[in-house]
Parts: structure tokens; sequence; C-alpha cells
């Protein structure tokens, strides 16, 4: 979903960077977009733009809510990987000390 999203992106950035309009990501802001719904496009181009916009406007709340459902999930995630590290690393320390006792 992410990658229809960043496709639709690139081809709207190019419909306006053909039409003179270097946004860059100021595009994606409130007047960004309203630049780039003004921009007087030839009818196939205005209706394509009208499309994409159309999709991007359903994807982007899709992708927020799936990105606000996973976020407890990866610090869960974070937290286990430092707990592991924090073994490894005590398993480590403990391997060092029971070895150095028998070294003549």
């Amino acid at each position: 979903m992410v990658q229809t999203r960043t496709r639709i992106m690139n081809q709207l950035q190019a419909a306006a960077l053909n039409e003179g309009l270097r946004y860059k990501k100021k595009l994606w802001r409130e007047s960004g977009r309203q630049q780039l719904e003004s921009l007087p496009l030839a009818p196939w181009a205005s209706r394509r733009r009208r499309d994409l916009l159309e999709v991007l406007d359903r994807v982007n709340p899709t992708i927020a809510e799936l990105t606000r459902a996973i976020r407890p999930l990866l610090s869960m995630k974070r937290w286990v990987a430092g707990v592991k590290r924090l073994a490894v690393a005590l398993v480590g320390c403990w391997g060092e000390d029971a070895h150095s006792g028998l070294k003549p």
C-alpha cells in the first residue's frame, strides 16, 4: 500500500514538474496541494490528476490507521531486542568470569 502511495505521489509530482511547479516535499502540504489542483492541464491529464488525488485521499487514511495499529508492536519488538542484547551482554560477562578462574 505504501508503494502504491509512493507511485501515485511520484506521478503527481512529475505532472507538477512538467508544468513548472517545483515544490518537492511542499507539494504534499495544503498550499502545494491547492496549487497542484489548480494547474491548468489538458483534459486527459486533468482527469488523471483527479483520479490520482482521489486514490491518494483513500490510501493515506488507511496507511495512517495501519501505522497507528502497528506502532505498539514495534515498540514491543524494540524492547524485546533490547532485553536480548542485555542478556547476551550478561552471559558474555558471566562467561568471562567463569573462564578467568580456570586460567593458571
